[in-house]
């Protein structure tokens, strides 16, 4: 339980501090929430980084190209929230969130599953290991809760990033 809540606090801390890096500077990015192409080679990057974190906090998560689908069906109203919550587009932040979670709830729905999303975004040049590591530290913690209050074993995790305007978003979920 104790590394559950380690990975959770991970996970979380990451979440947060790409919500916080997403503050800094860099141009906007769809602000719309419209159509977005994923960035198969930072997924894969972003993917191993939180696989790596997990597995030295004693939990082992499988890469899941489904979960990463699910990741995906949120992520321009992800993007649209996050680019709202930075001040670089006008609307409504709850309605993009929400618009999101239903998206990615539904897709993991349809396969059965069921998991907790977290969504950063970073500036290009701070798209690193070690940022990804320091935001899994402070924002893990949350993710693990969540899941825990959910009544989920984390097995799984997927991830859709994309880049716009030297912006990377990144919603990773953490599924059974």
């Amino acid at each position: 339980m104790k590394m559950w809540k380690k990975l959770a606090a991970c996970v979380l801390a990451a979440a947060m501090a790409l919500t916080l890096l997403t503050a800094c500077g860099g141009g906007g990015g769809s602000a719309s929430g419209g159509s977005v192409v994923r960035d198969k080679a930072k997924e894969d990057q972003a993917i191993s980084w939180v696989q790596e974190y997990a597995a030295n906090n004693g939990v082992t998560l499988e890469k899941n190209d489904a979960v990463g689908n699910a990741a995906a069906a949120g992520l321009s109203d992800m993007v649209k929230a996050l680019n709202i919550q930075m001040g670089k587009a006008e609307g409504d932040y709850q309605a993009a969130y929400k618009a999101a979670a239903t998206s990615m709830g539904n897709a993991l729905a349809n396969q059965k599953k069921m998991g907790v999303p977290a969504s950063f975004a970073y500036k290009e040049a701070d798209f690193t290991k070690e940022n990804v590591i320091k935001t899994m530290d402070a924002y893990g913690y949350v993710v693990m809760s969540q899941l825990a209050a959910a009544k989920i074993t984390p097995k799984t995790v997927g991830a859709a990033v994309t880049v716009q305007n030297e912006m990377v978003y990144v919603v990773f979920i953490i599924a059974n």
